[in-house]
């Protein structure tokens, strides 16, 4: 029995670059939603659930996400604003997008209709809307 409220990254990413591997396309890519910084994670076939987040649940997903680069999969992160978030939820996604050459997305607000979009695949920023 899992208790609920926490957010496996790193498994989610591993299951995805999974999945693409058997797919003929050369367009790879994967979107994350999620509203911060990972709470659980696996190691072997040991699942963790660390609250408050963990740096070893941190390290496990970029490496997950590192797989994923080096495959070719261009991962999205779209965080969604939270009455809990913090900085560090705002980095981590930040760090993520980056260090993988991927995007992050943030909502405006209660404006859902515009986004701002900080891909570091291209380097630009662009308001959508």
């Amino acid at each position: 029995m899992i208790p609920p409220h926490f957010t496996n990254i790193q498994h989610g990413l591993q299951q995805a670059r999974r999945y693409l591997a058997t797919q003929d396309t050369p367009n790879r890519q994967v979107i994350v939603i999620t509203d911060g910084l990972p709470t659980a994670h696996f190691e072997e076939s040991w699942l963790y659930l660390l609250y408050p987040p963990h740096e070893r649940t941190e390290e496990f997903t970029f490496r997950e996400a590192m797989m994923c680069q080096r495959e070719g999969i261009t991962i999205n992160i779209f965080l969604v604003p939270s009455w809990s978030q913090t900085e560090e939820d705002i980095q981590f996604a930040h760090k993520l997008a980056e260090t993988t050459q991927g995007r992050v997305i943030f909502t405006a607000g209660d404006d859902l209709d515009r986004f701002v979009i900080w891909d570091y695949v291209s380097r630009k920023k662009e308001i959508l809307g």
